[in-house]
């Protein structure tokens, strides 16, 4: 490439920098504003509607992965004290388990509860 094109492609890297450092930042207030739980909380394992321990942290994991260029979407995941205040747990790293609120599991127990009176 002529120095005019190298130029150019170090201004469209710095751009595109830019861009998702911008990006980072609205999703990192987003996260706080959005989540629907915040440190300090219960966090409930729904499959059987227990607590699983407290929000101590609130991350979003795909943020600092492949320089942020996947980042494209507000989530949220939890770190969270076990319930023995024993352990430090991630929710991003336990596939396939549904967290919530304890008002989430009370809507998942009423659920269960209308699925067996209707089978009756």
């Amino acid at each position: 490439m002529n120095q005019a094109d190298e130029d150019r492609l170090v201004r469209l890297n710095k751009a595109v920098t830019e861009a998702i450092q911008a990006r980072r930042e609205f999703l990192d207030a987003k996260m706080l504003e959005y989540s629907p739980l915040k440190d300090g909380d219960e966090i409930y394992e729904l499959e059987n509607c227990t607590c699983v321990g407290i929000v101590t942290g609130i991350y979003r994991y795909w943020r600092d992965r492949n320089e942020g260029v996947s980042d494209t979407s507000l989530s949220y995941d939890y770190q969270y004290r076990s319930s023995d205040s024993r352990v430090v747990y991630n929710t991003s790293g336990q596939h396939g388990i549904r967290f919530g609120s304890k008002e989430d599991a009370r809507k998942e127990l009423g659920r269960r509860l209308e699925r067996l009176k209707s089978k009756e």
